[in-house]
């Protein structure tokens, strides 16, 4: 969902505390971007991601890199994961 112009949100399910059940990934940008909270370690909630990036990149816009913004895996869970699919389609 875009919030903002160039700004884009994607809530997904992550090991969080309680009473939150999610973390948003946020893609800020408009043709090259950037993936913050490669959140989610969980590979249902990755592959639903990837294609939500897959369909931005096909509207133009193109996680060029990823931010995480600390350690715990409700932020940092996908980040191999995420990683690895910006390279591969770079």
């Amino acid at each position: 969902m875009e919030v903002a112009p160039g700004v884009r949100v994607l809530a997904v399910r992550t090991p969080t505390l309680p009473p939150a059940t999610h973390t948003n990934l946020i893609v800020v940008g408009h043709d090259d971007a950037v993936l913050v909270e490669p959140a989610t370690p969980y590979e249902d909630e990755q592959d639903r991601a990837l294609a939500e990036i897959a369909a931005m990149r096909d509207a133009g816009v193109r996680v060029t890199s990823l931010l995480v913004t600390h350690h715990h895996p409700d932020h940092a869970g996908g980040a191999a994961r995420f990683a690895a699919a910006r390279r591969q389609r770079v």
